[in-house]
């Protein structure tokens, strides 16, 4: 990695942390936060229906600026993103999924809030 992308992650890292961190603290955080490790792997994209704005060719520049191994895709609800995902990797480990709901029940049966319910 190079001085200025650590630098760089230094200074948006510091601005989230508590002031009272004590400098190890902070430098080890660090460390794991700009490692050639480290991948994200709870990513909301503009394919997201309830949440995340970042746009795939920006999130894969960033990547590539934190020399990021692998990235992964959980939009909400959907998959419709995959493929543009997977075609845009380009030398990054693509990590396909998706955060769904699941109901143990149809749907369609509504029950009541004041009932206490267990399954």
């Amino acid at each position: 990695m190079n001085k200025q992308t650590y630098l760089l992650a230094e200074e948006k890292l510091f601005r989230h942390l508590d002031r009272d961190n004590t400098n190890n603290e902070k430098e080890n955080l660090l460390k794991i936060f700009v490692s050639d490790n480290f991948s994200h792997l709870y990513v909301h994209t503009e394919y997201s229906k309830l949440g995340g704005t970042i746009r795939l060719i920006d999130l894969f520049k960033k990547a590539k600026e934190y020399t990021m191994p692998a990235i992964a895709i959980t939009d909400h609800s959907n998959m419709f993103g995959a493929i543009d995902f997977y075609k845009q990797a380009n030398g990054i480990k693509p990590i396909i999924g998706c955060e769904l709901y699941v109901e143990l029940r149809s749907r369609f049966v509504k029950i009541p809030s004041n009932i206490n319910f267990e399954f």
